[in-house]
C-alpha cells in the first residue's frame, strides 16, 4: 500500500482513503486482486449486473475512481435496481401503452395500469381473472384508454361503474327504484347503485338469482313448477304447491260452513294429507292405477265428512 493525499498519488485502478488516521491507497470501488485488475462489479453476482444491452454498460471509471453503469442518452440509473431505465417527467414521455410514474424518488415508464409484457402488449385486466373480466355485453366494454393510461370499463349512457363489482349497472335516486326493499345507497366516487338483499341480483334487484337461469332451480319452471322470492329467499313450489298459492290469493279459508260449497279438487289442493296421495298417483304403474284412484276416493270422502260435521 502506499501513502497518499489524493486520488492522483495512487495508480489509476485504486484511490485514497482514510484509515485510523492514515490515508493509503487502495483498490476503487468495484475492483479488487492484487493489482485490481477484477472488475467484481460487473459479474454476475456484482452490483452491476443487470447493466448490459438496452440497461446500459458496466465498466471501470478512471475519473470516477470506481466501477459504473454508464447510460444512454434519455436514460438514467435507477438508484435501487442499478440499471439503466427509461426516465420521464410526464406522460407524454413514455410510450402511448406507459406512463410515468414516481417511486422511490425516481421518475421512470412502466406499463399503464391493467396492461403488462416486454411491450406493455398484454390487457391483464380485461382477461379471467383481471379487475374487469366481467365487464363485457350489457356490463360494459372493456378497453385500453390511450389518454387515461389505463384500462377501464366503458358504460352505456345511463349507466356508471360499480365501485366494487367493477361493471356497468343503472345507478338510482332512492329506494323506491329498487325492487324486494332494496336500498339506493352511495357509493366511493359518489353514484348512487342499489344494495340488493340476499339471492336478488340486477341493476334494480329485480332478478331472483336462485330462479335465473343459472341460479338453482333454474329449471323448475320447464317441469311445471313455480320459483318466487318469499322476502328473504327463493323458494321452489311444486305444481300443486303452485296452484295452492294461487287459490289461497283468490279465497278465504274454508269454514264448516261453506266446505260444502266447495269443489272436491279446491279441498283436496288445500290439505296436504289428500295433496301426498295424488302426487303418488304420477308415480304408480298403470296396473295399479285403478286400486290408488280408489284409495284416493275414499280419503276424500272421509276428509269432507270430517271437515263438514
Amino acid at each position: 500500500m502506499y501513502g497518499c493525499s489524493t486520488d492522483k498519488d495512487c495508480p489509476e485502478t485504486q484511490k485514497c482513503v482514510e484509515n485510523y488516521d492514515w490515508k493509503t491507497c487502495k483498490c476503487a470501488d468495484g475492483l479488487s486482486g492484487n493489482d485490481c485488475e477484477k472488475n467484481d462489479w460487473c459479474k454476475e453476482t456484482g452490483k452491476f449486473k443487470d447493466c448490459k444491452g438496452e440497461n446500459g454498460r458496466c465498466e471501470y471509471s478512471k475519473e470516477k475512481r470506481s466501477v459504473v453503469c454508464t447510460c444512454a442518452t434519455g436514460k438514467k440509473l435507477h438508484p435501487k435496481e442499478n440499471k439503466c431505465k427509461d426516465a420521464c417527467s410526464t406522460n407524454t414521455d413514455c410510450t402511448e401503452t406507459q406512463r410515468c410514474v414516481l417511486k422511490d424518488g425516481w421518475q421512470t415508464c412502466k406499463c399503464a395500469d391493467g396492461l403488462s409484457g416486454n411491450d406493455c402488449e398484454k390487457n391483464d385486466w380485461c382477461q379471467d381473472p383481471g379487475k374487469f373480466k366481467d365487464c363485457k355485453g350489457e356490463n360494459g366494454t372493456c378497453e385500453y384508454s390511450k389518454e387515461k393510461r389505463s384500462v377501464l370499463c366503458t358504460c352505456a349512457p345511463g349507466k356508471k361503474v360499480h365501485p366494487k363489482e367493477n361493471i356497468c349497472k343503472e345507478t338510482c335516486n332512492d329506494d323506491t327504484e329498487c325492487k324486494y326493499e332494496g336500498k339506493c345507497e352511495r357509493k366511493i366516487g359518489g353514484n348512487k347503485f342499489c344494495s340488493c338483499n340476499l339471492g336478488l341480483t340486477g341493476d334494480k334487484c329485480q332478478t331472483v338469482f336462485d330462479c335465473s337461469p343459472s341460479g338453482k332451480y333454474k329449471g323448475c319452471e320447464n317441469s311445471g313448477g313455480k320459483c318466487k322470492f318469499d322476502g328473504s329467499k327463493a323458494l321452489k313450489l311444486t305444481m300443486v304447491e303452485s296452484d295452492e298459492d294461487e287459490t289461497s290469493k283468490r279465497s278465504t279459508p274454508a269454514t264448516p260452513d261453506i266446505a260444502e260449497k266447495l269443489s272436491v279438487e279446491e279441498i283436496v289442493v288445500g290439505k296436504s294429507p289428500i295433496k301426498e296421495l295424488v302426487e303418488k298417483v304420477t308415480e304408480t304403474k298403470a296396473e295399479d292405477f285403478i286400486a290408488t284412484a280408489m284409495v284416493i276416493q275414499s280419503e276424500v270422502m272421509n276428509f269432507i265428512d270430517n271437515i263438514t260435521k
